[in-house]
């Protein structure tokens, strides 16, 4: 697991022991998954509580259970686990299928690969620069995605992300400066950094790759895209924070952390306008 991520994951195999060896009134196997994708199938006895409904719902999760989260590809499940763990509930009591409903049926999901461009012993000014090119890389995702699914219900949303990511370039640039004694302006440093890889350490032409074989009915997988991609990045800040601990580089870190989690939020909220 990725440094204290807050919750435990299980694989398809685990959790079918887990459910057939522990009794029903200890866990709640919550359901993340949209209404349409529920109706259509779910693990028996599941309860549905939609991801962009959890902030709002999440009373209806009993203090005294464990919660076991699933979705259909084990994007949103650890989005909800994220949320969760972060309002303060017991860490220990809460799980997360990894590889979804597809796992679960035993299907392959093609994940991220994990990170290989941040250098994690490199200088505060390094680490900011890599930290540019990253965002930067998002960006061009959100851009080739917004081209692809322009008249969709999820083009305003890929347009917001686009400029979030923009944004986090610009306070990353903030504090490259510093560090700098005669720094570019950001717009021409912002063109000329190439952006070829993404927080999670996926190449842009993967990930554009796997856009093309998305149709338009099956835009939910966009956000699941986008979903992956900002937990990496909350992820990977919180990891660099750790290694720059007692620094300036380490508040700047959790911020971009914090951050991220909003981009999180967007992407979430924004499966409600997905009809699938």
């Amino acid at each position: 697991m990725p440094f204290d991520e807050g919750f435990q994951e299980v694989t398809a195999q685990d959790l079918r022991e887990y459910l057939r060896n522990t009794p029903v009134e200890r866990y709640l196997l919550v359901d993340v998954r949209q209404p349409v994708e529920y109706a259509a199938g779910h693990i028996p006895g599941a309860h549905l509580l939609p991801l962009p409904e959890l902030a709002a719902r999440r009373g209806e999760l009993p203090p005294e259970r464990e919660i076991v989260f699933y979705c259909r590809s084990g994007r949103r499940s650890r989005s909800a686990a994220v949320f969760l763990a972060d309002s303060g509930r017991r860490r220990a009591d809460i799980f997360h299928l990894s590889g979804g409903l597809l796992a679960w049926n035993g299907e392959q999901l093609q994940g991220l690969p994990p990170l290989r461009l941040f250098d994690p012993f490199g200088d505060r000014a390094l680490v900011l620069y890599q930290g540019m090119e990253v965002e930067k890389g998002a960006w061009r995702f959100y851009r080739a995605a917004g081209e692809r699914f322009v008249d969709t219900a999820i083009a305003a949303t890929l347009r917001e992300l686009e400029g979030a990511e923009e944004t986090h370039a610009r306070l990353l640039y903030g504090f490259w400066c510093q560090t700098q004694e005669n720094p570019p302006e950001f717009e021409a440093l912002y063109q000329v950094l190439a952006g070829e890889l993404l927080e999670g350490g996926a190449s842009l032409t993967e990930l554009v790759s796997r856009l093309d074989a998305i149709t338009p009915a099956d835009q939910i997988q966009v956000l699941e895209m986008a979903l992956d991609i900002e937990l990496a990045a909350y992820d990977l800040y919180r990891i660099l924070a750790q290694r720059f601990a007692g620094t300036k580089l380490e508040g700047e870190l959790l911020l971009l952390a914090q951050a991220e989690k909003q981009h999180l939020a967007i992407a979430a909220q924004a499966l409600r306008k997905c009809e699938v």
